[in-house]
């Protein structure tokens, strides 16, 4: 059976160049957007530039810019990590999984943006919608792109039904949750802000309500 007729479309395996490329091109849009997020903080201006109560009221006046830098930071981080482990799973890639990992990676360079508004209008709603969207779209597209990859064979050893189910829940969840803290931005925004935290704790107790064999599995 050739490949296009198995549904795969043109499939590149792990050790050839075009997988590479995909690989190596993921991960320099990850550092370019990361060092974004850096380069959106301008030095603050102070009259008296030897003045260090100025400069330090210039600092307090950026706090919020700089919460959301390190906030973002970690965003980006344990995405490029979930990323990196989806991609040491891979056997083989293809022209459709290859598609929507740009899709992913364009929400991954946009991601510096809606950052840069919300640490400048931290009690807008509308910031504060557009980063949620934003962080829902690299999770929900991320879910999509290892779905698509479970149905079409791309993972080196076939994952067992019950880590694909457990796997749906970890992709889908935190896509679900931003999204859901969007109708709560419109009323109150920094109570929606302040609410992306308990995604932690959510996360962690889904993960220890996972039996031991699939966890072991979910993590390989």
């Amino acid at each position: 059976m050739t490949e296009e007729a198995s549904g795969r479309g043109r499939a590149f395996p792990r050790e050839t160049l075009e997988f590479e490329r995909v690989a190596f091109f993921s991960d320099a849009i990850f550092a370019i957007a990361m060092t974004l997020l850096a380069v959106g903080l301008d030095v603050p201006k102070i009259a008296d530039e030897v003045s260090g109560k100025e400069l330090l009221e210039a600092f307090d006046d950026m706090g919020s810019q700089i919460l959301m830098f390190f906030i973002s930071f970690a965003v980006l981080g344990s995405f490029w990590l979930a990323h990196h482990r989806f991609f040491g799973r891979l056997s083989t890639i293809d022209r459709r999984v290859t598609g929507v990992n740009l899709l992913y990676l364009a929400f991954i360079a946009f991601l510096p943006f809606p950052s840069s508004v919300l640490g400048a209008y931290g009690d807008n709603a509308v910031a504060v919608g557009l980063y949620a969207c934003c962080i829902a779209a690299i999770s929900l597209t991320g879910a999509l792109m290892s779905e698509l990859s479970v149905r079409r064979g791309l993972y080196r050893t076939t994952p067992d039904p019950a880590v694909v189910r457990w796997q749906r829940v970890m992709s889908v969840v935190p896509g679900a949750y931003f999204l859901a803290t969007v109708p709560l931005a419109v009323v109150l925004p920094s109570t929606a802000v302040y609410s992306w935290i308990l995604l932690w704790p959510l996360t962690v107790v889904l993960q220890r309500r996972m039996p031991k064999e699939v966890l072991a599995g979910f993590e390989r």
